[in-house]
């Protein structure tokens, strides 16, 4: 009973100081900016520091999902209060209006060549679905991007890896999130999401896949985080180089 009731004693102590500190603590302004759309989400923002032509350099890249099948929208700007939007980078594969390049986008510029594509090439990885007769998603298609002019105009590279469901059935079959990193000897890795392998029981993983030729082809799939049980999700994988080199 004494325990508990200094460990109450000091609960309540503590309740009292924070309140003290918010209380003295500086106002703050509301945050501000421009607002760009409504209903969206998985935002990837990429400042360009890698390209040949030195006054693109600094010049920032956003995209995000939206509802709908206009594709990707790619806005521009260079403080963060000027975006304009740019275009929507659509599906170049798919030549049938229930496919389009539409969901968790990733942005990346190459520090270095990797394969055919030089340094200062901005990568974009996003998942195109495919709608059933009545517009219900079934199929996805983890597909890679390349732009050589500063994100202006973009190029199909290839499908990092595809899979099927309707995503709110818990036994699809989906692929989702890519993430792009190159490592230091140029090979591009792609990380992502999955859930094809329930049947060995795992609800969700994450997995890699690794590109010798600069995102022409992909080799075999590589497991990275799996839970077993059926039940847990890793979630997704989101990967940045530390200061230090790791």
């Amino acid at each position: 009973m004494k325990g508990s009731k200094i460990v109450r004693i000091l609960a309540a102590c503590s309740v009292a100081l924070t309140g003290a500190a918010l209380a003295n603590a500086p106002s703050h302004d509301e945050a501000s900016g421009k607002r760009l759309a409504a209903g969206v989400g998985y935002p990837s923002l990429l400042r360009l520091s890698h390209q040949r032509q030195a006054a693109d350099n600094g010049r920032l890249l956003l995209v995000f999902e939206r509802d709908g099948m206009g594709g990707i929208p790619l806005y521009a700007g260079r403080t963060g209060d000027d975006w304009k939007f740019e275009r929507n980078v659509t599906d170049q594969v798919h030549r049938d209006s229930r496919w389009q390049l539409r969901w968790q986008p990733n942005l990346y510029e190459l520090p270095r060549a990797s394969g055919a594509l030089a340094a200062g090439t901005v990568l974009l990885g996003a998942n195109a679905t495919g709608n059933d007769a009545q517009g219900r998603v079934i199929s996805e298609d983890l597909q890679l991007y390349a732009s050589t002019d500063a994100g202006r105009s973009w190029r199909y590279l290839s499908s990092i890896v595809k899979g099927g469901g309707k995503p709110e059935d818990k036994d699809n079959h989906g692929v989702w999130e890519p993430n792009l990193r190159v490592l230091d000897d140029g090979r591009l890795v792609a990380y992502y999401s999955s859930e094809q392998h329930k049947a060995e029981g795992y609800n969700q993983l994450l997995a890699h896949k690794v590109s010798d030729d600069g995102g022409r082809s992909w080799g075999a799939e590589h497991v990275d985080v799996a839970i077993p049980g059926g039940v847990e999700r890793p979630g997704m994988a989101v990967l940045a180089r530390l200061p230090d080199g790791r």
